[in-house]
């Protein structure tokens, strides 16, 4: 039977142990919110919310382009392609990056 001061010890190392799990759960939620949201084209950032003219700027132009219609054949938007040592898929809609996609 363990007296009341191991007890505690042992409460206090397995309440760390957990911490650290529930931090590294988070760092790992984190991060992969994040992925989403930036990409590297070329050695230059690129984030969501950015204009299509900082883009061109930044990274110049797309190996494609292409508008994403819905069923009836109206613009929604288009999809820019960077092909490089990844291929960054932007979508673009009302002249922002609306989302990123890396492959």
């Amino acid at each position: 039977m363990l007296n009341p001061s191991d007890a505690q010890a042992h409460n206090a190392r397995t309440q760390g142990r957990f911490a650290m799990i529930r931090f590294a759960l988070l760092l790992l939620v984190c991060s992969y919110a994040y992925a989403g949201e930036t990409a590297r084209i070329d050695g230059v950032i690129v984030t969501t919310g950015m204009t299509t003219s900082e883009v061109l700027s930044r990274a110049g132009e797309p190996s494609a382009r292409e508008d994403v219609q819905n069923k009836y054949g109206a613009v929604l938007g288009q999809r820019w392609e960077y092909h490089g040592k990844r291929m960054v898929t932007l979508w673009v809609r009302a002249g922002k990056v609306e989302r990123i996609d890396e492959e």
